[in-house]
């Protein structure tokens, strides 16, 4: 394991440290560690991983280390790498070059952590303007590439096409509805001149100086975020992308929305360290640990996590589906294969290089202690309570929202508004390009009705929508059925909506189910659930059902908002049995599920129509009403507010992303050679088994119970002379024993027996029974044997036994 550890090399490293694992550590190592530091590369594996008392200075071993390694496997140095800080210097040498020489590459700081920095600027980071801000400040760091862009909203506007009846998307919705996660997966980002982010950064927090919410607080601290700003000017030049290094790489593609995307992996920042932290943590099970048990732990998880990110690193032709992280295994079947098949059967293995004695995990910690074993603690420490945290699932902040880029469109769809907001103040009438774009789509009959509504997203037919939804809520809220004519009513409303609303609806996937193995231990046993399933059953599913958010049908959407509105009020939401009314989630549920039984009952709306109401809980409603309270709260903020226009695209095109390797990297290093076992075919030595139970008698004689055929021969005289002279004479039958039979045995069968038997048993044997007897019965008894029966066997049964003989 150290072998695979010590061989991982990389062309753009990336340094970090998390305090997350050093909780865990008990014994004699517990409260010793400050830091676990990891150095990693642009694949996301791991070069090194120690814990340590301290960084800076105690670290100086294993960037030394890691630049031995580079040096005996002949590898060129690296051609940057990325930290958190400590990226420049007054005095013109970095301190991360002190540690790493004589190393000449080029240092940068991850710009995740040059935008944290400015949060100790703000008031709090749960203010509603924290999102724009962040947004915002991203837009102003990166430029996109505008083909990459562009590809990507035509394949939006194909899916959105497919899953609204045809109809074209405006330009606000269809930039809506790219994700931040599909702006980092399928697009190229750069950062922007030093001068250019320095303007756009400065016009920013000048925008938003005097930005509050509702309760009066600022979201920008003006004294501390003068001093941050005055400290991070410095680094602008820290967060620059190298000149020629290539940071991206094609990994796949991917089909959506009747386009072929590209999908990429980028070397830039340390957001790959950050999600190794995530895992590593999980490396060592429980709660604590001891020095040992760590370290054995942290080999086994970095040493897996390496091979499964060199097997991603490769598109290797005909790779193998085998599932092991046994070197040893792997490298005698490919040299196996080799020989007879004249392949090898794992393509994209290489052999580990023989371990450079770094120190990795636990020892690196117990050498600054000048201690250089792995003690076991005498006692098990006491277990603290768990306090568990939210790591996963967050998005990430340096992408910023495609509603902040300005996009250009050759084909603009139906009734776009736009409304261009600049950083100079505009007190003259502006034309009528600049405010309104109004364009025609190809796919539309006519003209849009002036007078036709939209929803909150701009998707028009919601007037359609409303009238149904008002139908609806207005219903008898005491019946149990539909009339003939409120049937009719609906019918003729839900023929009226927009196709888009006509669609059936596609649920999604709200857990996978499907057993997880363990990755570092051994598989888990098939529990019947995957993580996080039984949270989701609990929290969506309602009778059965899984509950769905409001929006994603917009008759569903408008229901709960004519509700809504109507349960304002308190006397008009209804009450409990205990006669308290309901919360505004829990009114708008009882109501709403009122409504859907009567659609599901009606067989002339269900026969005749698609409408449907889908399935709503408490959560869902609550948090609907949530998501809907921020968005009015930020646009409310907004409303009035100068902010920078929105910000270019990249004029010139990025550079091109480099492909995968067909083959796996060789590196200088000398390779592990692992010994075959010894062919030993044949030397196994079998060991005869003996049976426990007796053979059968192959045949026996009348009157005998001597067995032959498969029982060992009678014992030699000599063993008879050895039981006479050495083994006591068997004692005679107490007089006891025998007024014990006496008085204990049976008495003989009554006459009436005789006459049971007479009539009730069976006929006497045919005539070949006693040819059969004299065939295979025993033989008779040899003459010591009724001596023997004499003293040890029981009396002789009674008369009667004779006459009963089992049947043929």
């Amino acid at each position: 394991m150290k072998g695979v550890i010590t061989s991982t090399y990389g062309r753009i490293l990336k340094m970090d440290s998390t305090k997350k694992i050093t909780k865990k550590l008990a014994g004699s190592i517990g409260d010793t560690a400050a830091w676990m530091s990891n150095i990693g590369n642009e694949l996301g594996q791991v070069l090194n991983s120690v814990l340590t008392t301290g960084e800076g200075a105690g670290l100086e071993e294993l960037c030394q280390g890691i630049v031995t390694r580079y040096e005996n496997a002949g590898q060129a140095e690296p051609e940057a790498i990325y930290v958190d800080r400590d990226c420049c210097s007054q005095s013109g040498v970095s301190s991360v070059l002190r540690l790493f020489r004589p190393w000449k590459f080029v240092v940068c700081l991850d710009v995740f952590h040059f935008m944290r920095r400015f949060n100790c600027g703000l008031t709090t980071e749960h203010h509603p303007l924290y999102g724009t801000f962040c947004s915002k400040l991203s837009a102003c760091i990166f430029e996109w590439d505008q083909e990459d862009v562009q590809r990507l909203k035509e394949a939006k506007k194909g899916e959105w096409k497919s899953s609204h009846g045809g109809n074209a998307p405006t330009e606000a919705l269809l930039l809506a509805s790219i994700s931040t996660g599909e702006m980092a997966k399928h697009c190229r980002r750069r950062t922007r001149a030093v001068e250019e982010i320095r303007v756009m950064i400065s016009g920013l927090l000048e925008s938003m100086w005097e930005l509050t919410d509702t309760t009066g607080l600022r979201l920008v601290n003006p004294d501390s975020m003068h001093h941050v700003w005055e400290v991070q000017q410095k680094h602008l030049e820290c967060i620059q992308d190298p000149a020629g290094v290539e940071l991206y790489t094609k990994t796949g593609t991917l089909q959506k929305g009747g386009k072929v995307l590209d999908v990429l992996r980028c070397g830039r920042g340390s957001s790959s360290l950050e999600s190794f932290h995530r895992h590593q943590c999980a490396f060592v099970p429980g709660f604590r640990c001891n020095a040992l048990h760590t370290q054995m732990y942290m080999l086994e998880g970095v040493s897996r996590w390496n091979m499964n990110r060199a097997k991603e690193a490769v598109a290797v032709v005909g790779a193998s589906t085998l599932r092991t992280f046994d070197v040893r295994l792997m490298s005698h079947l490919n040299s196996m294969s080799q020989r007879v098949l004249g392949c090898s059967l794992v393509p994209e293995f290489t052999p580990p290089g023989k371990p450079t004695g770094e120190r990795i995990a636990v020892e690196y910690l117990l050498a600054q202690s000048n201690r250089g074993d792995l003690l076991v603690p005498q006692q098990l420490p006491e277990i603290p309570t768990e306090e568990l945290e939210d790591d996963g699932g967050e998005p990430d902040v340096t992408v910023c929202q495609v509603a902040d880029l300005r996009v250009g469109d050759p084909d603009p769809p139906i009734c776009a508004v736009e409304a261009q907001v600049t950083l100079e103040g505009d007190s003259g009438p502006r034309s009528l390009d600049e405010d309104i774009i109004v364009e025609e789509d190809d796919t539309q009959d006519s003209t849009s009705d002036q007078n036709s509504r939209c929803d909150s997203r701009g998707v028009l037919g919601w007037d359609a929508v409303d009238d149904l939804a008002a139908y609806l809520v207005g219903l008898n809220r005491t019946i149990t059925a539909l009339s003939s004519k409120e049937e009719a009513d609906i019918v003729h409303l839900y023929m009226a909506l927009p196709a888009m609303d006509k669609e059936p609806l596609r649920f999604g996937q709200k857990a996978r189910k499907k057993t997880v193995a363990g990755p570092w231990r051994a598989p888990r046993k098939p529990s019947g659930s995957a993580p996080g399933q039984q949270a989701a059953e609990r929290l969506f599913m309602t009778h059965g059902q899984a509950a769905q958010d409001p929006e994603v049908h917009r008759v569903s959407e408008c229901v709960c908002l004519r509700l809504l509105k109507e349960f304002q009020q308190a006397p008009n939401r209804p009450k409990d049995t205990r006669s308290r009314t309901l919360p505004i989630p829990q009114s708008i549920v009882v109501a709403y599920s009122h409504l859907k039984q009567l659609l599901e009952d009606s067989r002339v709306v269900l026969e005749k129509t698609n409408v449907v109401l889908i399935p709503v809980n408490n959560t869902t409603i609550s948090s609907w009403l949530l998501r809907r309270d921020k968005r009015k709260d930020r646009d409310m903020l907004l409303q009035g507010t100068i902010l920078p226009k929105r910000f270019e695209l990249a004029k010139d095109s990025l550079p091109e992303a480099q492909t995968l390797p067909a083959a796996p990297v060789q590196h200088g290093h000398e390779a592990m050679v692992f010994e075959e076992p010894e062919n030993r075919e044949g030397e196994a030595v079998i060991r005869p088994r003996h049976s426990v139970r007796s053979a059968l008698a192959q045949h026996y004689q009348p009157g005998s119970y001597v067995w032959h055929g498969n029982l060992p021969p009678p014992p030699s005289p000599a063993w008879a002379s050895y039981q006479q002279g050495h083994l006591p004479p068997p004692p005679p039958p107490s007089p006891a024993w025998a007024s014990y039979q006496q008085g204990h045995l049976p008495p003989p069968p009554s006459p009436a027996w005789d006459s049971y038997q007479q009539d009730y048993m069976p006929p006497p044997p045919s005539p070949a029974w006693p040819s059969y007897q004299q065939d295979y019965l025993p033989p008779p008894p040899s003459p010591a044997w009724p001596s023997y029966q004499q003293d040890y066997l029981p009396p002789p049964p009674s008369p009667a036994w004779p006459s009963y003989q089992p049947p043929p």
